[in-house]
């Protein structure tokens, strides 16, 4: 038997999805419900594979940056909005700035010192 992939967005609608029915390969029996979608199945194709190769890095953005070929704001940036998905978001300052003061440092529009400063305002106004 194949096994499908659980999704967790309708493809008719977009709306959430729920299971509604466990079933038991061994004894057959089934438990019927409504039960929540595990988060996991809520990513995306794009994201899980993100979430694999940072959890294979050991969390290490360097790492990451390396095997996907992008710029660290944009893995810092894709980080931080799969940890908001997810409701595990950690910083007080939004993506969007951060991740533009990333950019300029990047860029060499600003310094450490500057970027650092910048952030800790950001989050300070929060």
């Amino acid at each position: 038997m194949t096994e499908k992939k659980l999704i967790g967005r309708c493809p008719v609608c977009n709306g959430s999805l729920y299971i509604s029915e466990l079933s038991c390969r061994e004894c057959k029996i089934k438990i019927r419900g409504e039960f929540e979608v595990p988060i996991f199945a809520r990513l995306t194709d794009e994201e899980r594979e993100f979430l694999m190769i940072f959890l294979r890095s050991r969390g290490s953005l360097r790492d990451v940056q390396r095997e996907l070929a992008l710029s660290y704001p944009t893995v810092r940036s894709r980080l931080d909005a799969l940890l908001a998905k997810m409701g595990i978001a950690t910083s007080r300052a939004s993506h969007e700035e951060i991740s533009d003061v990333l950019d300029k440092l990047e860029a060499g529009e600003l310094s450490a010192e500057d970027a650092v400063k910048l952030i800790k305002k950001e989050e300070s106004e929060e």
